[in-house]
């Protein structure tokens, strides 16, 4: 990993926090996303266990987000994406591989609660936290979302050529 070029992973996050959100005007750009979903997913690497460590213990947690309102939200910014077919693989440890029903609005919303999730980390305790907390974000849960969305994406675009 000493050759590859560093990308700071909160940075990633942020951007694509924000293109999730919404904060950038306008009906979400799907090769736009692609783009900063790969450069997050990329950023991740320099989260690995020898590099950051397991959050601390802590009773504090991140404020709960509405989530009807965010799927709302989100839906109308990505109106054009929806359901899709995805492989469980081995995502899930202990579960046999098995065909499952994606759906791309739920996975973006999951993936914007995890990253403010991080960002209150971050405002809270700092930046060590907010790495910690956001690679037990990717090891316990967003790696479920980030790699069949993104897999899903790439169809989308490509049938829009």
């Amino acid at each position: 990993m000493s050759g590859e070029p560093y990308l700071d992973p909160l940075t990633a996050a942020a951007a694509l926090l924000h293109h999730i959100s919404g904060t950038e005007a306008g009906e979400g750009d799907l090769n736009e996303l692609a783009a900063r979903l790969d450069a997050f997913v990329y950023s991740l690497r320099f989260v690995r266990s020898d590099t950051v460590k397991y959050i601390q213990d802590t009773d504090a947690t991140p404020p709960e987000v509405l989530y009807k309102h965010r799927y709302e939200t989100i839906g109308k910014r990505f109106s054009q994406l929806g359901r899709y077919w995805t492989v469980s693989s081995r995502m899930i440890p202990g579960k046999d591989s098995k065909i499952l029903l994606g759906d791309a609005i739920d996975d973006l919303s999951d993936i914007a609660d995890e990253l403010e999730a991080v960002f209150w980390y971050l405002e809270k305790f700092g930046r060590q936290e907010a790495l910690a907390a956001l690679r037990s974000s990717y090891e316990l849960h967003l790696k479920m979302h980030l790699i069949p969305l993104r897999a899903h994406l790439e169809q989308e675009i490509f049938d829009l050529c």
